[in-house]
């Protein structure tokens, strides 16, 4: 179905639990002036709810294909995230927005010219090799074989990113990309959340706080959120002290890995969240605690962290992480791993003031009414 003639923007998202309320959002602010071309690998969505100017493809397909190819009519065509084996760099349009995920920017494109995203970079490789689809392989040959998938991904991302005219981010990652790929001419537009807070927690949380003193470590299984490295400083930690991880959403074998080794170097205090629990339950577990540490050193989490700091938990993010130079520039008060992670620090709650503080920033950035007007800006027709 070609619909150019009727919406003014053409979408390419996945198909993710976001995706079905960022179109409603959108189409509050903008209604009937976008088509949704949500992109998955099942023959059905798994995730989005499919109606009025939304479509589903499977990845790689002819349909999909065929859409991509048709894009001339669109005022702007906008990619959110850079999906793999999609077929992006097809795409031919003179007004392009990619709106940076987070792994497409930094496992898709700046890690293949250097930027280190592990603590341990050999330790994913271990994890992977000892369960990937073809049986337990050699670590040195897993690394040849995701090289040469990397490397093909590579070229196409760059492809991609050669023709666009804008990115929409945070600064820190514009800043990464341009710093990476200096030879990239992209304009940085407004950066807008997909999902308010007040969904995310649920209104019946909304008055709720930090109340706990426990530890919570990262937000899935990913390998890039370094546990290990996290673990390893928690391991003195008094008996007491219950060290929360939620591992529930990743590949398996991250899951269970990072469950082995969490056990085996913490003990009794860890407590691996490896099945989906009603919210009531999660929360009751998530303000028990006071401390919650984001051990990746690339934008992750971004949704965990505001959540995190709009229930007045103390945040602690490597120093080289994107997040807490974001946190920082917008004076919100987070802490460093290297400097300021110690057992008393963890059972120190912040302040009124600065909890007060904390949530007020991220109201002005993830409450309906702020993404609204972040929406209403990032797809205008300027």
């Amino acid at each position: 179905m070609d619909s150019s003639n009727r919406h003014r923007l053409i979408h390419f998202i996945p198909d993710e639990k976001v995706t079905d309320n960022f179109i409603s959002m959108l189409e509050s602010v903008y209604p009937n002036e976008s088509r949704y071309i949500v992109i998955g690998t099942h023959a059905t969505p798994q995730k989005t709810k499919i109606a009025d100017n939304a479509e589903y493809y499977v990845k790689g397909s002819k349909g999909l294909a065929e859409v991509i190819e048709n894009v001339s009519g669109y005022a702007r065509v906008f990619l959110h995230g850079l999906i793999q084996g999609a077929g992006f760099e097809k795409i031919k349009h003179p007004d392009i927005t990619w709106v940076i995920w987070g792994a497409d920017l930094y496992e898709g494109l700046i890690c293949r010219r250097g930027y280190q995203i592990y603590v341990d970079e050999d330790e994913q490789y271990r994890v992977r090799a000892a369960g990937s689809p073809f049986g337990k392989i050699p670590v040195w040959l897993y690394k040849i074989l995701v090289g040469v998938r990397d490397k093909i991904n590579f070229r196409k991302s760059l492809k991609t990113v050669r023709h666009l005219k804008r990115v929409t981010a945070i600064d820190e990652d514009y800043n990464l990309l341009r710093e990476y790929f200096p030879e990239l001419s992209v304009e940085l537009t407004p950066f807008f959340s997909y999902y308010p807070i007040e969904k995310q927690i649920g209104e019946a949380n909304m008055d709720k706080e930090c109340r706990g003193r426990n530890i919570w470590v990262g937000n899935s299984a990913a390998p890039n959120g370094n546990h290990s490295s996290i673990f390893a400083r928690l391991k003195d930690y008094p008996d007491t002290v219950r060290i929360y991880c939620p591992i529930s959403y990743g590949m398996q074998q991250h899951i269970n890995y990072i469950d082995r080794i969490g056990k085996d170097m913490l003990g009794e205090r860890f407590v691996g969240l490896k099945d989906y629990m009603p919210a009531e339950k999660y929360f009751e577990k998530y303000l028990d605690a006071n401390a919650f540490i984001f051990g990746h050193l690339r934008q992750c989490g971004f949704g965990s962290v505001l959540m995190a700091l709009y229930f007045g938990g103390k945040c602690y993010f490597y120093k080289d992480s994107p997040l807490y130079s974001y946190c920082t520039r917008n004076g919100v008060r987070v802490f460093t791993i290297e400097e300021d992670l110690t057992y008393k620090s963890t059972q120190e709650p912040l302040d009124a003031e600065t909890r007060a503080a904390n949530r007020k920033f991220v109201m002005s950035v993830c409450s309906s009414e702020a993404i609204k007007k972040q929406l209403g800006i990032a797809f205008s027709d300027r």
